[in-house]
């Protein structure tokens, strides 16, 4: 998009006699979502609808974060030729540990701990339905941490998995509001 984008939209909106009531009515999108999402995000309108989409991390960056894309990816391996089984309650402490360093942006610390945890999760969710809610956070939390390193496919993939395990209607209510930041930083305000 042009960063002249707003003065094209209210210049042809003007040239057709529309108000900007008019405008939301015949586009679908609610003038105040717009705002609503602009005021979310602490930007100007203007901004939002001009801003340029994210371009995707480079290669070092993926390369960088290689072992979570592949524990992301991989199929669960059967737990008899693991040394230890993992564990619920083993799994549940690892995954409320690890949940400080995302908010913290401790992204050295998650790229060592998310692997394994991703794959124990995985592989717990095979024998134990109670590892569901777990997974689906931890895969959620993963989603929103691909999506700040700008590795918007593997988030894609991270928050897709972690809508199909949300167990109810509140951890679905956390992967659809990281999605919908994915698609903002994806560029896709329409589809957001």
């Amino acid at each position: 998009m042009s960063a002249n984008l707003g003065q094209r939209l209210r210049d042809t909106r003007k040239h057709r006699g529309l108000s900007q009531r008019e405008l939301s009515k015949l586009s679908g999108v609610p003038l105040s979502l717009i705002r609503k999402l602009a005021h979310a995000l602490k930007i100007p309108t203007t901004q939002l609808i001009t801003e340029h989409a994210e371009t995707p991390a480079g290669p070092d960056t993926a390369n960088h974060w290689a072992p979570v894309h592949t524990a992301l990816t991989a199929t669960p391996q059967p737990t008899d030729d693991a040394p230890e089984a993992p564990t619920y309650n083993g799994v549940r402490d690892a995954l409320h540990a690890a949940t400080p360093l995302f908010s913290t942006d401790r992204f050295d610390a998650l790229r060592t701990v998310l692997p394994p945890l991703l794959r124990d999760t995985e592989t717990l969710t095979q024998t134990d339905p109670r590892a569901r809610p777990l997974h689906a956070r931890l895969l959620e939390l993963t989603g929103w941490l691909m999506t700040q390193t700008r590795q918007f496919d593997a988030a894609e993939l991270a928050l897709k998995r972690a809508l199909d395990d949300a167990t109810d209607h509140v951890q679905a209510a956390a992967t659809i509001n990281t999605q919908w930041w994915l698609l903002l930083r994806r560029g896709k305000l329409a589809q957001a």
